[in-house]
């Protein structure tokens, strides 16, 4: 079996790939050195010290939980306050935020009145019971 040998322009083509995929060792440095930069660390540092700013239409950031609301371990908001009204009858004239008046008109335009007849339970039997 013949030997082969690498000559001058062989050995420097082959160190040439070789130092393109390896990088020499820097000195005493390992590879477990934390060799970031100094403008790294120093912001780094200084995260300890972030305040979340305050969300607004513009920014996206931190909202703080006012009365009439709490917020659970999970990150969950619920609504506890007293001060929502609610309609206890359906009214044209509900000036309630949930705008009773709208849904009020709304059903007003399903169904008229006039088209209503009355049925006694007698007869709601006699349908049922054929």
């Amino acid at each position: 079996m013949a030997k082969n040998y690498l000559d001058k322009t062989g050995l420097a083509y082959l160190w040439e790939k070789i130092s393109a995929i390896f990088v020499k060792k820097d000195g005493a440095k390992v590879l477990s050195t934390n060799d970031y930069t100094t403008a790294e660390k120093t912001k780094l540092a200084g995260l300890s010290n972030y305040t979340l700013p305050k969300a607004s239409t513009s920014v996206l950031g931190g909202v703080m939980i006012g009365s009439g609301l709490t917020i659970d371990s999970t990150g969950k908001v619920n609504a506890t306050g007293t001060n929502v009204t609610i309609d206890s009858a359906l009214s044209s004239s509900s000036t309630n935020p949930v705008q009773n008046k709208i849904i009020t008109t709304e059903l007003g335009k399903k169904m008229n009145t006039s088209d209503l007849i009355a049925i006694t339970s007698e007869e709601i039997d006699i349908i049922i019971e054929g």
